[in-house]
């Protein structure tokens, strides 16, 4: 794909720690390239993907308001964005939480706290699926 096109990609962190935000809003500008919208729960994160339909959302799973799993619900009922590709971070690990949230077609459940390494090594396929090739991707 075209290079200018790795300036369009749009993605919707849906976070309520501030430090965890910030941190992978750097490394998903900086490592990836993409224009990144920060969201600090679930409700506002649910509007903000309605209307600037990212490409991708990564999504912590307990946060205000609306929590990460009614969002993800929420978004894979809506015919607009319902196939939006959805990453979660998050520290539950419980299987009962991860089941649910893999039935509602998580593109990768990472639990925190997340290395750059490790989301490099779950970017590529994402890539792949969103249409863009993981060789487009930096390689610091």
């Amino acid at each position: 794909m075209h290079d200018n096109l790795k300036e369009m990609m749009k993605a919707l962190i849906v976070e309520d720690s501030d430090d965890s935000r910030e941190l992978l809003s750097r490394w998903l500008r900086r490592d990836f390239k993409f224009t990144v919208v920060e969201s600090e729960d679930g409700e506002d994160g649910f509007e903000k993907a309605l209307s600037m339909r990212p490409e991708v959302i990564f999504l912590d799973l307990m946060m205000p308001k609306l929590s990460g799993i009614e969002m993800l619900r929420k978004l894979r009922s809506n015919a607009d964005i319902g196939d939006t590709p959805v990453v979660v971070i998050s520290a539950r690990k419980d299987s009962e939480t991860v089941k649910e949230a893999i039935a509602l077609g998580v593109s990768a459940y990472l639990l925190k706290p997340v290395s750059l390494a490790e989301l490099r090594a779950h970017m590529g396929p994402l890539l792949d699926k969103i249409g863009r090739s993981a060789s487009s991707t930096s390689n610091r």
